[in-house]
């Protein structure tokens, strides 16, 4: 508690020098996107509307960097939180204030980022939820979370060799009841703490081969900032061990692969843990999400993009024995977005169209249940389980979008996506009956963002 209240005090007085010193760049925007059915929610026909009011400031002076977008938004067209089964980046807490009707729910943004660059070393601390690994669906950190206090720094060790090692402040969504009698209002809740360690090495073996080494610890209950994971370029493994073997690692590896200038080719394995006798039994212990996916660019013209990715999880993943630690902040996944237990196709393709930018994409989402005795099983001897035997629904989405380019301030997008939605009534956290009922939901949208700078 004393070092955040420290690492606040700093953050207020470098605030206070640059604002007193220098000028600031402001641009307000609006934001306004329409769906006519969208995959926001499971039911059909679901117009969704929203709007955002909000403004970017950005500030640079020297070795110091600052930017930050504060954002009011409205929702209409419903009143509950919109599907977690979907790429876009969840929402955390909703309102419904007074003066809204039933089909509305808003809420505010704050994001911030700042940092400031040494030699070799920069120490940043921001509002946001980073992301970290490779491809469309980032699998290490994949930013599907909402926006959390994150702190860190970056260590240039040598040409060939960079370090970064961050702390961040979830939300277990886990009430404490010990405070309960402080915080007494309705539908006004305080959670036990839930934080994150994760660190990770690049390593340019070659100007083709690049490397990655990435590791994670999640822990909670009465702790914040633990000592003991700050220690830089320290394994967590031995150290969780030492502090009673109750919390959640993940270990990530990672290989990019330049085949020619404009074509890349990814891999990402996260392990979350693993018995390598047992590797190729019916009972393993391969506790995995695996990544493979490429992108290749100027291929039948000058500004073209193909890019391809295939992502597969197990259903043992990202939960822990102790609810306190799963992978999660704000029931999020904070890796691959559909969470344990799903796989994930997706290509799309991208190329200029005179003043317009038109992309083509095609995406296959499938996703099983995740219950309490699948939980427990996990951790028994016999822990086989067939995969999505109880249960499962599937997303496929064939799309087109249309980006306008050459407007000034102005960003505009239109597009059609054809969403079949197979099993939608499907729930997460039961046992589901294995059927093929689907709905079909044709969404037009369009989104439009104005900017009015201010240098």
């Amino acid at each position: 508690m004393l070092l955040i209240k420290a690492h606040r005090s700093l953050l207020f007085f470098l605030l206070s020098f640059a604002l007193a010193n220098s000028q600031l760049t402001i641009s307000p925007y609006i934001y306004f996107s329409f769906n006519k059915d969208s995959d926001m929610y499971r039911e059909l026909d679901t117009p969704i509307s929203s709007i955002r009011f909000g403004g970017e400031f950005t500030y640079t002076k020297n070795k110091l960097r600052l930017k930050s977008n504060i954002s009011y938004n409205l929702f209409n067209g419903s009143n509950i939180l919109p599907d977690d089964f979907r790429r876009e980046q969840g929402l955390g807490k909703i309102e419904t204030n007074p003066g809204l009707n039933s089909s509305q729910f808003n809420y505010f943004e704050s994001l911030l980022f700042l940092d400031y660059s040494f030699n070799n070393f920069e120490v940043y601390t921001n509002i946001s939820s980073p992301e970290w690994g490779d491809g469309i669906s980032k699998t290490i950190l994949s930013g599907k979370t909402p926006p959390y206090f994150n702190m860190g720094y970056i260590w240039e060790i040598n040409d060939k060799i960079t370090y970064e090692h961050m702390y961040g402040k979830l939300v277990s969504l886990i009430p404490d009841s010990s405070l309960s009698h402080i915080y007494d209002t309705e539908y006004r809740d305080s959670y036990f703490n839930r934080n994150i360690m994760a660190h990770r090495i690049s390593y340019d073996y070659s100007e083709r081969i690049k490397f990655y080494l990435y590791e994670i610890i999640v822990y909670g209950g009465n702790r914040e900032f633990e000592f003991y994971y700050a220690l830089p370029l320290v394994p967590f493994i031995p150290i969780q061990t030492y502090l009673g073997d109750i919390d959640n690692d993940l270990i990530s590896i990672g290989l990019n692969y330049n085949i020619y200038k404009n074509a890349i080719i990814y891999f990402n394995l996260t392990i979350d843990e693993w018995t390598p006798p047992y590797t190729f039994n019916k009972d393993n212990k391969n506790w995995f999400v695996y990544q493979i996916g490429s992108e290749f660019k100027s291929m039948l013209a000058d500004n073209d993009a193909l890019r391809w990715e295939y992502i597969w999880s197990d259903y043992r993943v990202y939960r822990h024995r102790f609810d306190i630690n799963n992978f999660y902040s704000y029931d999020y996944p904070m890796g691959f977005w559909a969470g344990p237990h799903s796989e994930h196709f997706f290509i799309d393709y991208t190329f200029n169209l005179g003043y317009f930018r038109l992309t083509l994409m095609y995406s296959d989402a499938k996703r099983g249940a995740l219950t309490s005795s699948m939980l427990d099983n996990q951790y028994s001897d016999n822990n086989y389980f067939n995969r999505y035997s109880n249960g499962y629904e599937r997303k496929i989405i064939n799309g087109i979008n249309l980006g306008f380019m050459k407007l000034e301030s102005t960003i505009l997008n239109i597009g059609f996506n054809s969403i079949n939605w197979i099993n939608p009534s499907f729930e997460l956290n039961a046992n589901n009956d294995l059927s093929n009922k689907n709905i079909i939901k044709n969404d037009y949208y369009i989104n439009i963002k104005y900017h009015l700078k201010n240098e």
